[in-house]
């Protein structure tokens, strides 16, 4: 099941239409009450798996820590996945984390490039996100990292600079995602006016085709760029091995039966 804690994100990401969505406003609910839905949700329809849709669970760090406490205490059998910022984590939040149940945080990383970072306004170091990714692993939580291909800037060189280092940070899963510029956000506006946008088909704009093409890194290099950095990442012998060594449950054999249906389902897209 799905369920919202907070809305909004005070970040100022290129790319993200949520400042446009909610004006860079952050909102969160008590945390008396968030745990009160997710214990509804345990008792009157049996969930125990809970996706919790925050554009950044991890924003404010005493709430999400109250929030963990809060599940602790009330010994509620749930468990539960996230999304964060590698600058909102740290040693005593994701202990909490693993305490109260999450068993998975899905990171953005967009690009292993500096100047793409910074050119993205991303505001976070590649030590940032070697950090957070090693500190969750070592709490126990799976990690995912999200990944965007054809950023300004970017050519196929990047996107293997940033295959290079996914694969030493060792993420569970990688989405990579074919970067889109939705109309309000700041990328739109930029790419728009640099006619690096082909179609205005809407129905193009997914994360699996590139309605973005520069002189140098066409969509169709784009695209054949998401394709290679899915196979590469996720047909690497050490990490299909890596995967099988950390089965320790069912709950963990089912886990990893539903990544290699996602994945397949992904491929047969793209």
């Amino acid at each position: 099941m799905f369920m919202m804690t907070s809305r909004g994100c005070i970040h100022n990401c290129l790319f993200c239409g949520t400042k446009t969505i909610y004006k860079r406003k952050w909102r969160g609910r008590d945390p008396k009450k968030v745990v009160d839905e997710m214990q509804e949700l345990r008792e009157r329809y049996g969930i125990r798996d809970i996706w919790i849709w925050d554009e950044n669970f991890l924003l404010v760090r005493e709430r999400t820590i109250q929030i963990c406490k809060e599940i602790i205490d009330r010994g509620l059998d749930v468990e539960f996945c996230c999304m964060g910022r590698v600058d909102c984590v740290d040693e005593e939040i994701v202990n909490y984390l693993a305490k109260a149940g999450c068993y998975n945080i899905n990171y953005g990383v967009e690009s292993a490039d500096p100047n793409t970072l910074e050119t993205i306004r991303k505001n976070i170091s590649l030590e940032q996100v070697e950090r957070a990714f090693k500190i969750t692993k070592k709490a126990g939580i799976e990690t995912a990292a999200y990944l965007l291909i054809g950023l300004p800037g970017e050519n196929m060189e990047h996107v293997k600079k940033t295959l290079r280092f996914v694969k030493k940070i060792k993420p569970d899963i990688a989405i990579y995602h074919i970067v889109v510029p939705y109309p309000g956000t700041d990328f739109y506006d930029m790419a728009k006016e640099k006619g690096w946008i082909i179609t205005d088909d809407w129905e193009r704009y997914n994360e699996r085709q590139s309605v973005i093409s520069y002189p140098d890194f066409t969509a169709k290099d784009i695209e054949y760029a998401q394709k290679w950095a899915y196979i590469h990442f996720y047909m690497d012998p050490f990490y299909l091995f890596r995967q099988l060594i950390q089965i320790r449950s069912i709950k963990d054999i089912k886990r990893l039966y539903r990544r290699a249906c996602n994945y397949l389902k992904i491929m047969k897209e793209l």
